[in-house]
């Protein structure tokens, strides 16, 4: 017969007692609550037979977690007399194996219950995963900036791509195993150099990068249309003038196209005029 507990243990306040003292110590003892008498049991098994170290979970109709296990060598679990009798679902997964199906059951006591759990091979096993942050220069995440991850040998085969959230924060799941070149990128911003790592099976990476403003991407543009008495001039020559206290600057100059159009890239920013004039082709020669 197994020794089972009719009270629980309780405890007194600590006291002193002196010579010849006595003390009156009382304790109110709390009925143990009785034992579900249920008994859940079941195995765990994959396309290669029983799974060892597989996590089976229990959590209740509303989905809330209430006990967990793991499986043994046999891929055995059992939750003997501890789940009190009702309605629960059941999950399991393991390494290199896709999470169950859930499973319905209503345990009722001194009526135990089995329940045999298939797992199918996960997609991405033997599979790489890259994560980090894409840091600004103030040292703050940069959202939405593209993460670029390139095949080794040829640069210009993208292997996978992904964006940056809120905090800058990225995640590249399911990559090969081998070398490859792990970039960011965001209008505005460069990265000095691109990343190479070396994954291998199931790896982790954890890999930050940081980008800084580009220069150039404050540059704007200046353009238009050259016409006289509303025909549109070409090879007409427009000059762009930086404006400054000294006088006007002339910076470039270029030609319009058939349709009198003309282009200034790269232009910073600053204070401008555009003057254009049309020189006979005699001069121009």
């Amino acid at each position: 017969m197994d020794i089972r507990d009719v009270y629980l243990l309780e405890r007194s306040e600590q006291f002193n007692l002196g010579p010849r003292q006595e003390a009156t110590v009382d304790l109110s003892l709390k009925r143990a609550p009785k034992k579900p008498c249920t008994v859940l049991k079941g195995c765990v098994a994959g396309k290669s037979g029983p799974i060892e170290g597989a996590t089976v979970k229990v959590s209740s109709r509303s989905n809330n977690p209430v006990m967990h296990t793991v499986t043994d060598k046999r891929g055995d679990f059992v939750f003997e007399n501890i789940l009190p009798p009702g309605e629960y679902k059941v999950i399991a997964t393991a390494e290199g194996y896709k999470v169950s199906r859930v499973y319905r059951l209503f345990l009722e006591s001194r009526r135990p219950a089995s329940i045999f759990i298939w797992l199918d091979v996960s997609d991405i096993k033997n599979h790489a995963t890259v994560y980090g942050i894409v840091y600004n220069e103030a040292n703050t995440g940069l959202a939405d900036a593209n993460v670029m991850i390139a095949n080794y040998d040829r640069p210009d085969i993208c292997e996978a791509v992904t964006h940056t959230n809120a905090e800058g924060q990225f995640l590249v799941y399911g990559l090969k195993p081998g070398k490859c070149w792990l970039s960011a990128s965001k209008e505005g911003y460069f990265l000095p150099q691109k990343v190479s790592l070396d994954l291998s099976a199931n790896e982790i990476a954890c890999m930050n990068l940081f980008v800084y403003p580009d220069g150039s991407s404050t540059d704007g543009i200046v353009s238009g249309i050259i016409d006289s008495y509303g025909q549109n001039v070409s090879n007409a020559v427009a000059a762009l003038y930086k404006v400054e206290e000294r006088g006007d600057i002339l910076l470039a100059t270029k030609e319009t196209n058939e349709s009198g159009f003309y282009l200034f890239p790269n232009v910073k920013p600053g204070k401008y005029l555009v003057k254009s004039k049309m020189e006979t082709d005699d001069m121009i020669r």
